[in-house]
């Protein structure tokens, strides 16, 4: 049991199976005050699934977090390592549109 608490306790550890992309979606106050609901809804949107869900193709997978520690570059998301910052909605489809043509 402690080792399961420990393993999901962490955003960045799950036992799930998650997409080649996992998209983490800082929701903290300074992010949700600088538009991060708007980045979320985005997000969902462009792929067409819901929070902590992957795309049936594997390749994505949604995830919000309670911080990343990016106030200042709120609103701000991570896609696995990659950080981006200072988001719009359209920004970021531009991003997720980048991975999309990924191999």
């Amino acid at each position: 049991m402690e080792v399961y608490s420990v393993a999901t306790f962490y955003s960045m550890r799950t036992l799930e199976k998650q997409g080649k992309f996992v998209i983490r979606v800082c929701v903290s106050l300074p992010c949700y005050l600088k538009g991060s609901r708007e980045i979320l809804e985005a997000i969902k949107k462009e792929l067409n699934i819901e929070e902590y869900q992957t795309t049936a193709d594997k390749k994505f997978t949604i995830k919000p977090v309670s911080c990343l520690g990016l106030c200042d570059i709120a609103p701000a998301i991570m896609i696995n390592k990659e950080v981006y910052g200072n988001l719009t909605p359209q920004k970021v489809r531009d991003i997720i549109q980048k991975y999309k043509e990924a191999k």
